[in-house]
């Protein structure tokens, strides 16, 4: 997370330097930003931990979650209108994602709902940065968030990391 983090910084900061300079980085919403960089730094969490339960391929599938979640909280939170075309493909993927999850002998896979949970997360952000865009700068909204990730792995520190070898980092 932190090394992810701290490659993004770049583009960050050329994106700074394009919009008018620090004054791009101005925060008027802390709790909503801060919320926001919380969202996306337990959905990482997640998602990354449930990738020691699951194959790689069934974690980012049950992550395709996100956009139904993101439909009904649309509809629930936003207002927004969703007519029924979207209401059936709403049901139609999470049945899907359940499908994915494998539910046997009446309970579903514990580990699933680690990147479920992410995906979760992940829409309750869009929904959050939704809130903020009218305010908040792009710049400032990634910037914060990119901040929290890098200091959130940091505290990761002293529990099993190891070298990045020169070819993982390419």
């Amino acid at each position: 997370m932190t090394l992810r983090g701290l490659f993004v910084l770049f583009p960050i900061a050329y994106l700074v330097w394009r919009k008018g300079g620090l004054s791009s980085l101005r925060v008027g919403n802390v709790k909503g930003q801060g919320f926001r960089a919380a969202l996306v730094v337990a959905a990482t969490f997640l998602f990354v931990t449930g990738l020691e339960f699951l194959p790689l391929a069934d974690a980012v599938s049950i992550t395709f979650a996100g956009p139904l979640f993101l439909t009904a909280m649309a509809a629930a939170i936003l207002g927004e209108t969703v007519g029924w075309r979207r209401w059936a493909a709403v049901v139609v993927g999470f049945t899907g994602v359940v499908l994915i999850m494998r539910p046997t002998g009446g309970a579903v896979q514990w580990a699933a709902l680690l990147p479920l949970s992410a995906s979760f997360l992940g829409a309750s952000r869009d929904i959050v940065t939704r809130h903020l865009a009218g305010r908040e700068s792009s710049v400032a909204i990634l910037a914060v968030t990119t901040t929290a990730v890098i200091f959130a792995g940091l505290v990761t520190l002293p529990f099993g990391w190891k070298p990045v070898a020169g070819k993982d980092i390419l």
